[in-house]
């Protein structure tokens, strides 16, 4: 009862005044409760304003009957910082109409504008307020806001010029605007102008998610430029910021356009089937990689999830390529077919009627074939495959006997389609079939005439490739060099120069011209593809010239360079030969024995080692090694029998007799070779006469 008198004697307004407010709203609490009037209720409202009860204060300050302007100010306030800002505007417009335009009320109401995007309307009542710094940096921002909704819209509409240059004119969004402005000049196909401003976001953004859209959207533009591996760098950086389907398969997408699908498959790998690209895409780069069974599986799944699927016809085609891959002929030719009659406009659907009768072709069903070939030109097929359709034609007739020869069918096709790309292709195919049927001169007449007529083409080096086939086949040397010399300082036939160096080298090498073969290989010593072969074969004409340094050094090189070369065996070989031409057998011998542990036991080697023991006399060894040898043979039974003949000597030239007899005769059970056989049986003989 005291603490209720005291409440009493203390009105609630010395109690705010003392910033006391838990007493204040005890007081006006107890108040309202007992004498409900506006005092009450206002004290009420404001203590539960201040304690942050907000909904309790509108409640209280609803409860008013007559309200003073202050108290529409009060719920104005409060209904903005609850987000009704509908309500909240009724407040204030009342607040207004009693009062006079006030300047706090309009604040709150251009607040409220500029939360619904209504920029114009915001900006009159921000003019009727008192001027200040917060107020001009707010009026600013509010200007170059507007200009950027404008510049959207213009976007929007089309009008991309006009676009740019309200973007120009924005201050204080940055990333925003230069993002729009970076689409914008996208739109008009200035695409560098758009890289740079997505860089300056990328560089300058402390948004994640600014920097992010302008890295995805640098690397379509880059993907447009075709920069692709710069394209590559703006999606990995993007990944790394965040996880994002779209951009990963981007990512695979740049690099099955390169056809490197075993990067591709990284990208495409965890990608949803769920979406119809990404589905078909994975089923294609396994078609490419040569998963067909994966493929296959993928794409029938495809055609059951996406029915309507713009890559149908892309996706049947594959299918039927498998098949026809796997000679599944039939079901190859159903997909074609499938593909023709629900796609006729495709621009697979003339391939896959060619497919449909290369499909008869290789059945030997040679009418349906003809058939099919003949309706290819209803598909508005390309030119390549126009003409490979005619040329499939004239064989075809072949096969249904109509010509006499398949030589025939192809210089009647040459003939009518001078002008197709093929022609060259099938000249060369011609003398190929006449070189196979050994008419060589016949071949050889054509291959001229195709050199003569296609100087400048990248064919012709081929056609040169066959000529040496001819001259071969007839052994003109002679001429075989000077292919290889045309081949060789011929500038358009830049790609065959090793080639051609190293097959001259070889043939002065078996004619024992090692100046001239030394000269050649020496051309290719800075070949990468040739430079393994080159350094062997130089070190093995320094060992014939006798210039043994020069020959060690080349074997050394080879095997620093190279140290799994599949020369490596008949380099140590050769090293070998070198020391032991020197008189340094345990050299050599340590030579073999290093190459067994980078090669393995090979008994090849084993046998070397033998022989090099018997030539310095150490008969024991020598005997042990051959023993070894004849063991690693194993299933190779004349190499095991001469291994055993060349134990039984070594036993020989010990005065082992009996052991030498064993070997003898264990060398004529396993050996093949009559030769063998009579040589142990000549040996058992001799002991056997002694």
């Amino acid at each position: 009862m005291s603490s209720i008198l005291f409440l009493v004697l203390f009105p609630g307004e010395i109690y705010l005044n003392q910033h006391n407010f838990d007493e204040a709203s005890r007081y006006y609490e107890l108040i309202s409760s007992t004498d409900p009037t506006y005092e009450a209720y206002y004290g009420a409202a404001i203590c539960a304003l201040i304690d942050g009860e907000l909904n309790k204060s509108v409640y209280l300050f609803e409860s008013i009957l007559s309200k003073e302007p202050e108290v529409f100010y009060y719920l104005g306030v409060l209904y903005y910082q609850l987000g009704f800002y509908d309500k909240s505007a009724i407040h204030f417009n009342l607040l207004n109409g009693k009062n006079g335009n006030i300047w706090q009320s309009n604040y709150y109401l251009g607040m409220i504008k500029l939360k619904q995007n209504e920029v114009k309307e915001a900006m009159e009542y921000f003019n009727q307020t008192p001027d200040s710094f917060d107020k001009i940096l707010l009026v600013g921002y509010m200007e170059n806001y507007n200009r950027l909704i404008c510049a959207q819209q213009k976007f929007k509409e089309g009008q991309y010029k006009d676009a740019i240059d309200l973007y120009n004119e924005v201050e204080y969004f940055f990333g925003y605007s230069e993002i729009g402005l970076a689409f914008s000049f996208a739109q008009i196909k200035d695409y560098k102008k758009s890289l740079i401003l997505f860089d300056s976001v990328i560089n300058n953004s402390d948004d994640k998610q600014l920097v992010a859209q302008s890295m995805f959207e640098a690397a379509i533009a880059c993907l447009i430029l075709e920069n692709t591996s710069e394209a590559r760098e703006y999606l990995k950086s993007y990944l790394r910021i965040e996880p994002n389907d779209k951009a990963r398969f981007l990512l695979g997408k740049t690099f099955s356009d390169e056809v490197e699908y075993d990067s591709a498959a990284i990208h495409f790998k965890n990608l949803p089937d769920s979406v119809d690209k990404y589905l078909f895409y994975k089923s294609r780069t396994d078609y490419f990689l040569g998963v067909w069974g994966r493929a296959e599986e993928s794409l029938l799944r495809h055609r059951e999830i996406f029915p309507n699927s713009i890559y149908g016809d892309k996706a049947t085609f594959i299918l039927a390529s498998i098949n026809f891959k796997r000679k599944e002929y039939e079901i190859a030719i159903d997909f074609w077919s499938e593909l023709v009659a629900i796609y006729p406009k495709s621009i697979y659907a003339a391939a896959a009627q060619k497919g449909i009768g290369d499909a008869y072709f290789n059945i030997s069903e040679y009418e349906n074939a003809l058939d099919a070939y003949r309706e290819v030109k209803n598909y508005s097929p390309l030119p390549n495959i126009e003409s490979l359709t005619i040329l499939r034609i004239h064989e075809t007739l072949f096969y249904l006997k109509k010509y006499p020869s398949l030589i025939f069918a192809l210089r009647k096709f040459v003939e009518e389609n001078p002008k197709s790309r093929l022609v060259l292709k099938t000249r060369l195919r011609m003398a190929k079939i006449l070189f196979d049927n050994e008419k060589y001169y016949s071949s050889l007449f054509e291959i001229d005439r195709i050199i003569e007529d296609y100087p400048d083409s990248s064919l012709t080096n081929e056609a040169f490739i066959e000529k040496v086939r001819i001259y071969q086949a007839i052994g003109n040397v002679q001429e075989i060099k000077k292919v290889f010399q045309h081949l060789l300082t011929n500038k358009k036939s830049k790609e065959y120069y090793s080639f051609a160096a190293n097959e001259l080298g070889l043939i002065y090498f078996d004619e024992s011209k090692y100046d001239s073969a030394l000269y050649y290989y020496n051309l290719i010593l800075n070949d990468k593809k040739y430079r393994e072969k080159a350094i062997f074969e130089i070190a093995k004409i320094y060992d014939i010239l006798g210039q043994i340094k020069e020959s060690e050094t080349m074997i050394d090189k080879l095997v620093s360079e190279f140290p799994s070369s599949v020369f490596l065996f008949d380099a140590y070989i050769l090293k070998t030969k070198v020391y032991k031409n020197h008189g340094y057998y345990n050299e050599a011998i340590n030579i073999l024995r290093e190459l067994i542990k980078k090669v393995g036991q090979k008994p090849e080697i084993y046998i070397e080692i033998g022989d090099l023991y018997f030539e310095t006399e150490d008969y024991l060894n020598a005997r042990k090694n051959y023993l070894i040898a004849c063991e690693h043979f194993k299933q190779k039974r004349d190499n095991a029998a001469m291994a055993l003949l060349l134990a039984g000597d070594a036993s020989m030239a010990i005065g082992d007799k009996e052991s030498a007899h064993e070997y003898f005769l264990q060398a004529h059970l396993i050996a093949e070779s009559p030769t063998l056989k009579d040589k142990a049986t000549a040996k058992i003989s001799s002991i056997t006469e002694e």
